[in-house]
Formats: structure tokens, sequence, C-alpha cells
């Protein structure tokens, strides 16, 4: 009966989540046992339902020695009617293959674990069906209801039960197995009525460590089988069955006196409950965390505790295999309590008290209930008091936005004239805690072989197989924004470019000469840059496996494995040469990769924080392992040329050459139903700056027509997507920058000049794109036949920059050619679409871009001003001069 639940966890690889359910909660148990362990079974999710006044208690008492609450596991405090408990203790564990109940006694705690003589009935997907675990996501859901904050919770409840993910899933059956109440429904005792059914009652065994004062749960039962003999199993100086109680219970009855059988840990306490219906040939067990009390048992709807019994049929020498299995009989006189200690009575509620605290998308959002008489209403975050000015104070809400990341709040108010402080509560960091099993995979790798004296090829490789892993992993709770034709004039509202960047808007300039990083602190960067970019911390990534111990004895204290290098010794880069067989590996692991990411399932499905930090996360690991020198620049190239065309220039969505090109994440904007709240979800500044180093990586001067594609599509990035790269402090945005070029190797030793030429191209793309963006909206504006009167321009030579309309966008011109020719006479264009690259048409119709440059400058000179006419024209001259290089080379 001591059935330890870790050593169960053992022995299960790839999970995915974990919930637990408890009326005890133990953090320090939870972060020093609990989360090793969850270590070697996948680096699963866990969510954790615990009664609300105990966890309150027990975060008074522990709080200020835990660090991972609200990043790596998140608690959701359940709070049942007065005077009742949430007291159900579950375990449910999800994997890719199968899945686990266990319903128990058993509390979150390290005597409900490991100390106390417990009880727990598991049942397995591949063994007992999916009825059972159907009774849990039930349950969940009944938690879910009495919870604040609970979309995130209920989202991960559904990705655990996700058939796309998990095989066991795919076939769900009726609801067996597990008696639960979370209040609502007929008692509990009723329902175990029910599960007996008719069966033929020959002898009744009670084993639970409480009782009611008067009895009245065990007395129903007797009551309900008459004649029965019923044993109730006690274990002296334990059990509360009082004297009294025990009078009430009608004949025939039986105590029997009980021990553990660990031997010589005799100590021990038997928290197991368990009831047991034997008849002759059958019997019927049932296990879980309810006592023998009306608490528990008795009370139906939203009266009586929460709690969960497991239910099983089995034969009656099986059932006594169960019992003994942990318990022994001894011969010693039973001695019953007279009375019980006085129950304390509980502490009134405080005048404020905060019931959730959560940070998404930037913005803190705290719960709370107080009084009415409550005034002035203050925020501190980790000890300090916000501006008034800086938050928002609604019925039971306090907002406040772009705090950065906190561990503890606490709301301050007015009550009677004087200032009451509430008492600290953690924050769910949701970027954080939505990281999955897979994401979790890869930041234990990259904490693995990202060091100083691991960094290599075979490294990186590793890394990039199990992202590849992760990104083919999409959340059941993500919606499908499928693409669909939108007419321009009815395309999402959006803030306009001008709200973002200025006409004078530069990335600051500082100096970097001093900022030179040994390979050591450039790796380590470079290893913390990534994790944070999953919501993961450092010291988590990197904390070393515990090893496997069969024995039976408890762990106190393990020596710790002596290193014979710190990680902030200075270490040398060691590096060899690359095999044919490596490169091509290197080749084929990041092909697949951006394979993942350039196909339409992937942007369309996929969660847009979630995208995000996947975006930067690719775009680091293929700068990194370009500069690293182990991928080639020609399949670099190739790479960063699909990926950029394919998310910001064509998505080759266009079927049939309907409508402009189109970017798979503009698309993906322009689909959502709330595109304001998807760029909120995907703009960061890691995001920016790690997009920026990537196109800044790429070598220039390629006379290829996707070195073309490129540099319209970066352009175009910027223009169609101003709020991606917007940046609420360019400063910020300058040091991330700063930070992802020297992490991945990229700047090289001549820091100064490399950074120096990096900001001004950076400034040269915001300028351009901006230019680009207002150019585009007033040719719409004017209207293509008005602009074709107004063109006077006649002669046009090879490779002239054109642009046709918003629909076919950025061409060149494939030949000679003269304007002022009959509408009959055809020219050849050159497209920068994925699909059609050549066209004909009407020399009339060409439309040449530095025309269009003056056209708009006389059309308004206030909105296109000559800074913008001198940005463009020098980007129709790199343009042109690509395409006259791409033409005179027939490389097309």
């Amino acid at each position: 009966m001591r059935d330890d639940i870790l050593k169960l966890l053992a022995g299960r690889k790839n999970l995915t989540h974990i919930f637990i359910t408890t009326f005890n909660i133990d953090f320090i148990f939870i972060e020093n046992v609990l989360l090793r362990e969850l270590r070697k079974c996948g680096h699963p999710s866990l969510t954790i339902f615990a009664d609300a006044d105990e966890v309150v208690a027990t975060f008074a008492s522990q709080g200020r020695w835990v660090s991972r609450i609200g990043r790596r596991y998140r608690v959701i405090p359940i709070r049942m009617e007065p005077g009742f408990r949430f007291h159900p203790k579950m375990v449910m564990l999800s994997g890719t293959e199968q899945a686990d109940l266990f319903v128990g006694s058993g509390n979150l705690t390290y005597g409900g674990m490991r100390q106390n003589d417990e009880i727990w009935l598991q049942y397995q997907s591949n063994q007992d069906g999916t009825g059972p675990l159907v009774a849990f996501k039930e349950i969940g859901e009944s938690c879910l209801t009495r919870a604040n904050h609970p979309v995130s919770a209920r989202k991960e409840l559904c990705d655990a039960f996700d058939p796309d993910q998990h095989e066991w899933a795919r076939a769900m059956e009726p609801i067996s197995s597990v008696l639960a109440k979370v209040g609502v429904g007929p008692s509990l005792l009723h329902r175990m009525f029910d599960v007996v059914g008719d069966l033929d009652v020959q002898r009744i065994v009670v084993g639970s460590p409480y009782f009611d004062d008067d009895g009245e749960a065990l007395t129903s039962i007797a009551k309900h089988w008459p004649g029965v003999l019923i044993e109730v199993m006690v274990q002296p100086g334990q059990s509360q069955l009082l004297e009294s109680a025990w009078k009430q219970v009608r004949e025939p009855k039986s105590l029997v006196t009980i021990a553990t059988s660990r031997g010589k840990d005799t100590q021990a306490f038997i928290h197991a409950k368990f009831y047991a219906f034997i008849g002759v040939s059958e019997a019927v067990l049932c296990v879980g965390s309810a006592n023998c009390s009306r608490a528990a048992l008795i009370l139906p709807e939203s009266a009586g505790n929460a709690e969960a019994l497991a239910v099983i049929k089995m034969k009656p020498d099986e059932v006594e295999k169960v019992l003994a299995s942990g318990l022994s009989r001894i011969d010693e006189p039973v001695v019953l309590r007279t009375s019980l200690p006085p129950v304390s009575l509980p502490e009134p509620s405080p005048p404020i008290r905060i019931l959730a605290a959560s940070h998404d998308h930037g913005e803190l959002m705290v719960t709370y209930t107080a009084l009415k008489s409550i005034h002035s209403i203050e925020l501190l975050t980790d000890g300090h008091v916000l501006s008034e000015n800086d938050i928002t104070v609604s019925d039971g809400l306090v907002r406040v936005r772009s705090i950065g990341v906190i561990n503890r709040v606490q709301l301050a108010a007015i009550v009677d004239g004087k200032r009451y402080v509430s008492a600290e509560h953690w924050v769910d960091h949701e970027f954080m805690l939505n990281s999955t099993s897979r994401q979790r995979q890869v930041a234990q790798a990259i904490g693995d072989h990202i060091s100083p004296s691991k960094w290599s090829f075979h490294g990186w490789t590793e890394v990039l197989r199990l992202l590849g892993d992760h990104l083919t992993h999409t959340p059941a709770t993500s919606v499908n924004h499928k693409s669909k034709e939108l007419d321009e004039k009815k395309a999402p509202a959006s803030v306009a470019y001008s709200d973002f960047f200025t006409e004078d808007y530069r990335i600051p300039a500082h100096r970097r000469e001093i900022c030179r990083l040994d390979e050591t602190s450039r790796v380590l960067g470079l290893r913390g840059l990534l994790l944070d970019y999953f919501g993961i911390s450092n010291d988590e990534a990197i904390e070393p496996e515990i090893e496997e111990d069969d024995s039976d004895e408890e762990t106190v204290d393990r020596p710790e494995t002596a290193k014979t290098k710190q990680e902030n010794e200075q270490q040398t880069k060691i590096t060899h040469d690359l095999t044919k067989s490596e490169r091509r590996r290197g080749r084929q692991i990041t092909k697949q990769i951006v394979d993942i990411c350039t196909s339409q399932q992937f942007v369309e499905t996929r969660p847009a924080s979630m995208l995000s930090s996947d975006l930067a996360i690719i775009a680091v690991l293929l700068v990194s392992g370009h500069a690293e020198g182990w991928l080639e620049s020609d399949d670099f190239l190739d790479l960063t040329y699909r990926v950029w065309s394919f998310l910001f220039f064509d998505d080759m969505a266009n079927k049939y050459d309907k409508g402009r090109n189109t970017g798979a994440l503009e698309r993906r904007h322009n689909s959502s139903p709330d595109p304001l709240q998807y760029e909120k979800a995907i703009q960061s500044a890691r995001l920016a700056a790690s997009l920026t180093t990537w196109c800044f990586s790429c070598p220039q001067g390629i006379s290829r027509a996707e070195a073309t594609r490129f540099e319209v599509a970066t352009r175009l990035a910027v223009a169609r997507l101003p709020w991606l790269w917007h940046s609420e402090s360019p400063e910020k945005f300058e040091m991330k920058l700063f930070e992802i070029a020297q992490r991945t190797g990229w700047l090289g030793p001549d820091i100064a000049q490399q950074w120096e030429q990096i900001l001004t191209r950076c400034n040269d793309l915001f300028a351009e794109s901006q230019a680009i963006a207002i150019l585009e909206s007033m040719l719409i504006e004017i209207g293509l036949p008005t602009i074709k009167e107004l063109i006077t321009d006649d002669e046009l030579p090879e490779g002239t920059l054109l642009w046709q309309g918003a629909n076919l966008g950025f061409c060149a011109l494939g030949q000679t050619a003269r304007r002022q020719m009959p509408k009959e006479r055809m020219a050849k264009i050159l497209t920068l679409r994925s699909q059609e690259r050549e066209k004909n048409l009407s020399c009339p119709y060409l439309l040449p871009f530095r025309s269009l440059l003056r056209l708009a400058g006389d059309y308004d000179q206030s909105r296109f001003t000559h800074a913008h006419i001198h940005a463009l024209e020098a980007f129709a001259t790199r343009i042109e001069t690509m395409w006259s290089a791409i033409c005179h080379a027939k490389v097309l």
C-alpha cells in the first residue's frame, strides 16, 4: 500500500502533460523533487489543482524559497462553498502513445507521495480504455468553473486530449470507473450505492483515518446493508473515529487494529481511504480521497467537499490481497477517542485578497476580492509601488502594461483610514507556462550542447533535430486561420505606418569597441539568448540529470559530482573541417526546418506567440550555423531566400495569378478574426532583432533572381507589416540586435566597423520601407488609369524597375520597350512571383518606378517628401543593377 507515485513515473517516457489534484500542497517538494523527476519523462507541462485555503497558507510559509511557480508549473487554487474543501487526489499522465490515471489518497506533499501509507488505483489507456480519462477531463472542467483566469489551463487540458498528438485519444469512450463530485450532482455515497447495485454484499470493509463526529457517514453505509458485517480498520493513535459515533453503528460490526507492514518504519501514518463491498464471488472496491465523513460522502450538490473515488470490480480474494499489500492486522486492543481536539476557527477574510495574477503579452492582470469599503488601491511588484497613473483599476481587476518579468505582486488599499497590504501572490507568466514538452526538450538540448566545451556541429544539428520535432507539433487549441481572399478595401484595419515610425526614425548608435566577448562568454550568451526565447531559465535547462536509483532508500543529500572545468572558465574554440557527410547532414536538417516553416499549415495553425518565438529561434540558429562555418554560404542563401519570400513577399497561395503577392504572415494577419490581437501576440523586440540579423547576415551582390526577390521582400516585410518591427524603445531594439549579432559569431573580430555598417543598413531598411509604404498607398489612391495618363516617359531600357499595381507589384522590364506604342504591342516583363515569372504586358501600360516617384512627389509633397524620393531612387538603382546582372548572365 506504500505506493510511490514518483517511482511509477520513472518508467514513463514522452509525457506531454501532467495534471494533479490535491488538498495539501508542498511547493518545496514540487520544486526540489517532482520537477526533477519530470525531466526524465519528456519535460511535460505540470498543472496542479489544489484547495485554495491550503495554497494560501503554504505559499505564505514557503513562498520565499519558491522560484518556479508560475514559470515551470501552474497552480490553480480551487475554492468550494464556505466550510467545505477541495479534496480529490488524482494524477493524470498524458503521453504521445499512452495515458494513465491514478486515483488515490495521497496529497502532493512529501508525506502524501512518499512517507505515508497511501492507496492508489491506476488506469492505463492501453489496458483499461479511455473511460477513466474522460472522467478526469470532466472533473478538470468542473474545477475550472471555480478558477480565476481559467483560459490557459483549459487550453492545457484540451491539448492533453488532442488526438493529433496523442494516439490513445483517438477513440474516446463513455465515462467509467471514477466517481467524483465537484460542487454538483448527488452525494458520493449515493453514487457508491448505485455502483455496488444488486451485489449480494456479505461483508463491508471501511478504511479511513477521519470520520465525522456523529459517525453519520459510517451509520449510513451500515443502514444500507442491514445485517451485513461491517469492519472498520483502525490505526492506534491515529484514527479519529469517536467512541460515541461507533456506538451508533448497528450490529454486526467489528473494529480491526492495523499497522503498516514496512518493517522498522512502524510509525508511518496510514492515510489510505477505501471501501470494499465483498460478495460471495465478486467484490467492488472504491479507493480514493473521500474520508468516511458527512462532508465527503453525504452532502449533495454544492454542499460538501470535492472528492474522487476509483471503482474496480474484482474477486474477493483479490480484495484481500490489495488490503494486505501494505497493512497488517495486529493483536492490539482498540481504544477509540472520546473527543477530538478543538478545531481552530478560520481566520477572518482579509480586507483585500489577490485571487490570481498573470502576465501575458506585456500586460499584468491581477484579480482580487475586497471589502466594499476599501479605496485607493495600489499595486506592488516585487515590493515596489507602481505609480497610480500606470495602473488601471476596474471591478476586481488591476491592469498594468509593459512592466517586464516580475516574481511577486501585492495590493495595498486604505481600509477605515489605515493602509492594508495584501499577502504576496506569485505571477503566472503565460509565455513560460505555455512552453510545450517539445520546447522544453529543445531547451534541454540547448543547455546540454551550447556550452564552451561542447558547442560543435554535432550539438548544432541535435538542437535543430529536436527543434524540427517541436515545429511539427501544434497545440489543439490553436485557431486555424484559413487564408481567404480579401477585398483590399475591406482588409482589417491596422495601425498606420506613420504611427510606428516617424520620418526621422533612426536606430541609436552606441560605441561597441569595448564590448568584445571571449569565446566562453559568447557561447554562454548564445545559450541564454535561445533559452529566453523559450521562456525557460538557464538554471533549469542545465540542471544535471538525476541518476537512476532503484533502491527503496530515500536520498536526502546526494553528493554532487565535481566538475573538472567550470563553465565560466575561458575556453579555446575547437574547430575541425567538416566531412562531406557532415555537410550533407547539415544541409538536410536545415532544409527540413525550412520546409516546415514555409508550409501553409504551419503559418495558419501555429499560435501567434509560439510562431514568434519559433521564427526568432530559427533565425538565430541558422545565422549561428553559417557564422560557425557549419552551413555553407550557398545553402544559407537559398534557405534564407525561401523563408523570407514565403513569409513576407509571396506565399504561393494565389493560384491562377489572382490578387497581389502576399506573404504568409500578412495573409494570416488579414484572415485573423482579431488582427490587432494577432499583432500583439507576435510582435517583440527579439523577433524584430532576430529577423534583422538574419537579413543583414546574407552576402550582398549575388547575381541571382532569388537575391532580387529577397531584397524586395525585406523592404515589403517592413512596409506591409510595420507593427512586426516596431519597438517602443529603439534603444532596446538596438541592444537586442547587437546581442544576437555578437553571440551568433556573425560580427567577427572587427566589431566597431561591422556594427557601424549594420546600423547604416538598418536605417536604410526602415527609410526605404517607409517610403514604399507611403508610395503604394498614394498610387492606389490615385488609381492606375490616371497614373498611366500622367506618365510621359517613352523609351525604357532593359532591366528598368516597374511597379505594376497592387497585384503584380514590383517587376523588371525584360527587353527594351517604348510606352508610346499601340496597346497591341506587348513587352516581356519579369515578375517576382513564385508561380509566373514572365508575363507580356501592353507597352502603354508599363509603369516605370522612377516616374512614379516623381508623380507621387508632385501629387503631395507633404506626404511623399524629397527624403522619400532619395531613399527609393537608391533602392531602384540597387534593384536595377541586380536585374541587369541577372539578365546579362541569363540567370533567371
